[in-house]
C-alpha cells in the first residue's frame, strides 16, 4: 500500500515544463520580429519625401535636391535591386554626387571601404547621396549586407 501512495504523491506534483511551450514562445518571437523589421521598424533615415543631404568629405552638408551649381558637377545614379548595386561599378568627374536609390524591400546602407563616407539605414524608395570632392577609386559595400559590393573611381 505504501508503494501506492508514492504513485499518488507523484502524480500531485506539477510536471516539468512542455518543451512545446516554449518553442511555441520562440516561434511567436520570430515572427513578432520578421513583421516588426519587414515594416522597417529599425530605420534611421528619413523619409524618401524630404530632400537627401550629402555628407561631403570636408563634413558639410550639400542638399542634393537643389539645382546644381554652375561648377559644371553632375549627379550619377546607382540603383540597388535584388541585392546588388547596379552599375556595380561607375567612372565619375571630381566634385560628381553619386545618388544611391534603394528600390529592395530590404533596407540598406552605403559604406565606403575605406571609411570615407558612410548613410544611415534606407529602406523602399529612400536614397543615399555623397559628393565625391577628392580622386581616387572608393569600393564601398552595404553595411548590413556585406557581399553587396561596388566601386567608384573618380577622375
Amino acid at each position: 500500500m505504501e508503494e501506492k501512495q508514492v504513485d499518488e504523491g507523484q502524480e500531485k506534483m506539477p510536471s516539468k515544463s512542455n518543451p512545446m511551450i516554449w518553442i511555441a514562445v520562440a516561434v511567436v518571437v520570430v515572427i513578432i520580429g520578421i513583421v516588426y523589421f519587414s515594416r522597417g521598424g529599425y530605420r534611421t533615415a528619413s523619409p524618401a519625401s524630404a530632400p537627401s543631404s550629402t555628407p561631403s568629405s570636408s563634413g558639410t552638408t550639400q542638399n542634393t535636391g537643389a539645382a546644381q551649381n554652375n561648377n559644371q558637377t553632375s549627379s550619377t545614379a546607382v540603383t540597388i535591386q535584388n541585392f546588388a548595386f547596379s552599375p556595380a561599378s561607375l567612372k565619375i568627374k571630381k566634385g560628381d554626387t553619386v545618388t544611391w536609390t534603394n528600390e529592395d524591400s530590404a533596407p540598406h546602407q552605403i559604406a565606403s571601404d575605406n571609411n570615407v563616407f558612410s548613410g544611415n539605414s534606407i529602406g523602399k524608395g529612400q536614397t543615399y547621396s555623397f559628393k565625391f570632392s577628392e580622386t581616387g577609386t572608393f569600393a564601398y559595400h552595404c553595411a548590413i549586407h556585406p557581399s553587396m559590393k561596388g566601386t567608384v573611381v573618380v577622375e
